[in-house]
């Protein structure tokens, strides 16, 4: 609108029939308060755009997400058909009927002596703690709680004992050091010479541990969870090693892998 008309100027012998255009009138620069109105209007429909634009993005990902929890609503009530068709076969199974018929045979034939065999261990070994030092070194003494109980219960527990002895930076530090008495201190409980003058007999069918042997030490060469080592003497008097398994390792360790084959089961 700024820019001039130009004039038209009709030549000499045209006459009055034409004449010259007038220009416009100057525009007036336009104000600055109109100027930043108008720019904040602008900001305000760009501000107002971008809302509905954020706005639809949310209302198409709430569609998206409501169908996909539909999806995996589906999913999950079809799976929970398929597993409980398949639990019911399994129940209804001759393998159900086994593993039931094993682990009752189990509970009421082999479990009551043994587990009557290892409350009277843990109570032994209870009674031989410390019990001031669990309010001197609580960590400490936690630890060598858990040893000896590890140790009290005898067959797989013992062996769980020795593992962890052999786990520095997988275990605590306190507990590592506790259970390394399980195998490197040989820690185990001494069984009386009684019952091992009594086991030998047993294993080798005579009548009386005299009747092979004259005499036994007292005093184990060396004893573990699984076994005991003595010395002795032949009634010829040569110099013999006996080793006797401890008395109830076979039922534990009989009973710790059927109850773990159970749960395999």
């Amino acid at each position: 609108r700024q820019r001039a008309v130009p004039r038209h100027i009709a030549p000499a012998s045209a006459g009055p029939c034409c004449s010259l255009l007038p220009l416009p009138a100057k525009c007036a620069p336009p104000d600055a308060k109109m100027i930043a109105q108008l720019l904040a209007l602008q900001q305000e429909q760009l501000e107002l755009l971008r809302s509905l634009h954020r706005q639809e993005e949310r209302q198409k990902a709430a569609a998206n997400l409501r169908a996909l929890l539909q999806g995996l609503s589906l999913a999950q009530r079809e799976i929970g058909k398929v597993l409980n068709r398949q639990l019911i076969t399994r129940l209804m199974s001759s393998q159900c009927t086994d593993l039931l018929h094993d682990a009752a045979r189990l509970t009421v034939g082999k479990a009551p002596p043994v587990i009557l065999a290892r409350l009277y261990d843990v109570r032994s070994a209870l009674i031989k703690m410390e019990w001031r030092n669990g309010l001197r070194s609580p960590r400490l003494f936690v630890a060598e709680l858990l040893h000896q109980l590890l140790d009290a219960l005898g067959g797989s527990f013992v062996k769980l004992s020795q593992i962890i002895a052999h786990s520095p930076g997988v275990l605590p530090e306190a507990l590592v050091k506790a259970c390394k008495a399980s195998l490197a201190e040989c820690a185990a409980t001494v069984v009386p010479v009684e019952d091992i003058r009594a086991a030998i007999a047993r294993e080798l069918n005579l009548d009386s541990f005299y009747s092979c042997f004259e005499d036994i030490d007292e005093q184990p060469v060396a004893t573990a969870s699984i076994a005991q080592v003595h010395s002795a003497r032949l009634l010829g008097g040569a110099a013999c090693v006996v080793k006797v398994v401890r008395p109830g390792v076979r039922e534990r360790l009989s009973l710790d892998l059927e109850a773990i084959w159970l749960v395999a089961r």
